[in-house]
């Protein structure tokens, strides 16, 4: 999650005092929708950066590094 993700989600549960599951769930669904609108409009480069890693990573940077994964096993794996 981004660092302006987390910080949704932290003041959701704050604010909601005893009730911070059902505003957490309502938060965290509202942070996936949007994530997929951005997607949608622009793909991985205009998603935000996962900050809850130390460092940060992008998601273009994570799909990549999966993709040239699974092509080389999808490779390795033709060739034999």
């Amino acid at each position: 999650m981004s660092a302006g993700e987390i910080d949704l989600l932290q003041h959701a549960i704050a604010a909601a005092g005893r009730d911070w599951k059902p505003a957490a769930q309502l938060a965290f669904r509202g942070v996936v929708l949007a994530r997929a609108q951005q997607f949608l409009s622009s793909g991985y480069g205009g998603s935000a950066a996962y900050d809850d890693h130390r460092p940060s990573v992008r998601p273009e940077t994570e799909f990549l590094a999966l993709m040239v994964s699974v092509a080389a096993a999808v490779l390795g794996e033709s060739r034999e």
